[in-house]
């Protein structure tokens, strides 16, 4: 009977890290999203063109996602 509650604390406790750990990720995510937007922003205000096509957009883009690798 000791044994069985000491598995049930521990099991308590693993599941609460976990959950920590998705919470803190999920922030890490959404402040590495709000990253990326800004750095978007940035790119975009520093050029002199004002309007773009959707494929013009979807080059920037594809051209950013291989800066990253």
């Amino acid at each position: 009977m000791v044994m069985q509650g000491k598995l049930c604390e521990v099991s308590g406790q693993y599941r609460r890290e976990v959950k920590r750990m998705e919470e803190r990720t999920e922030k890490e995510l959404a402040a590495i999203k709000k990253a990326m937007i800004y750095e978007l922003r940035l790119f975009f205000d520093d050029r002199e063109q004002t309007a773009y096509t959707k494929e013009e957009i979807l080059e920037i883009l594809d051209e950013k996602a291989l800066e990253l690798k």
